[in-house]
């Protein structure tokens, strides 16, 4: 029951039939190819522009340890925003999946970019700059993957497809 990364994204978007690519780098361009970045994918994504954008489900990807140059991209990390500048992502294999957070400077001077692809409408939405998960998901301060089942609205709720996703893993 072990993730890399990008097996986690994978797994994760794959619980509603959304299929991504098997690598980190192959996610990003293929998201960039698709029309589901949020700002630039890359060396040149800014992390103050893109920040204040994010929606809880986007997919954040980074230059990581053992990053992949393919396209240019220089990609080799990973996760799924969590909102209030957390990630969830599979940091390896002895911490296993984990919250984190992205706004230390390590993380911000190795950001690669977000691609989006949940629809997130009406009240099923919520931004980085809103509410906090504990506040929509009554959550009441729990951690380590001890999330609340929510329910799906229309299309794809991204923050329910990450509760739900999580909760059904027994992680």
């Amino acid at each position: 029951n072990t993730f890399d990364c990008s097996g986690f994204a994978s797994w994760v978007y794959g619980q509603t039939d959304v299929n991504l690519p098997s690598t980190s780098v192959m996610q990003a361009k293929w998201g960039l190819d698709n029309g589901y970045a949020v700002g630039n994918i890359g060396p040149s994504a800014n992390f103050d522009e893109d920040f204040p954008k994010l929606l809880v489900g986007d997919i954040l990807f980074y230059k990581g340890s053992h990053p992949h140059n393919e396209w240019g991209l220089n990609i080799g990390h990973v996760g799924i925003y969590s909102g209030n500048g957390m990630m969830v992502h599979a940091a390896g294999t002895k911490s296993g999946v984990i919250e984190s957070n992205i706004l230390t400077a390590s993380r911000k001077s190795t950001y690669r970019g977000t691609i989006r692809l949940a629809t997130q409408t009406g009240t099923s939405s919520i931004s980085s700059s809103a509410e906090s998960l504990d506040e929509k998901y009554e959550l009441g301060g729990r951690t380590n993957m001890e999330w609340k089942l929510v329910s799906f609205k229309e299309g794809l709720d991204s923050m329910g497809l990450l509760y739900m996703s999580l909760l059904n893993s027994g992680i």
